[in-house]
């Protein structure tokens, strides 16, 4: 375990991960969620049905408002468009591993720690409005035992500044 500046203070947290192949399940089925969930904005939304029996088939039946009420504000809220890959690919993008990060922090119970990457991403009014249906989608994915660790993502956001020291006292 390393320890990573999230937020206000320390939190453990495991290394970072560059591929799918890398990430625990939960992680990756949440990554296909988010690959999925904007496919589905094409025109004719065929994968939409196919990210649903998903979600069912893991017992979580309800997850489909959460999810778009995430996913909604990634879209229309953030300050800039976000980059989310398709599907099949195996490298992730800085996005997806900030989004995995607020979900990561909402599931672990230090909502707290999301506020740089949440901040960097959206604006105020726009983070505010992400931070109910992350909580909810995170507590969808932790009962139906999709557990999402903390993880020490090299992200501009989440770098300590410059002549911070890890154990400096102020």
């Amino acid at each position: 375990m390393l320890i990573r500046m999230a937020g206000p203070s320390p939190v453990e947290a495991l290394n970072t991960a560059l591929e799918l192949d890398n990430l625990w399940f939960g992680e990756r089925f949440a990554v296909w969620t988010m690959r999925m969930w904007f496919a589905t904005l094409s025109p004719d939304g065929s994968h939409r049905p196919l990210l649903d029996q998903a979600y069912r088939t893991v017992g979580a039946t309800e997850a489909m408002p959460s999810i778009d009420g995430a996913l909604w504000v990634f879209k229309v809220g953030a300050r800039r468009p976000v980059e989310i890959s398709a599907p099949c690919k195996r490298a992730l993008t800085c996005d997806e591993k900030r989004a995995l990060h607020l979900l990561a922090c909402h599931q672990q119970g230090i909502a707290i720690a999301a506020q740089p990457v949440a901040e960097a991403l959206f604006p105020p009014s726009a983070a505010r409005a992400s931070h109910r249906p992350l909580s909810l989608w995170a507590d969808i994915l932790e009962r139906a035992g999709l557990d999402l660790p903390m993880r020490d993502w090299d992200l501009p956001e989440l770098r300590r500044p410059e002549g911070v020291s890890r154990h400096s006292l102020h």
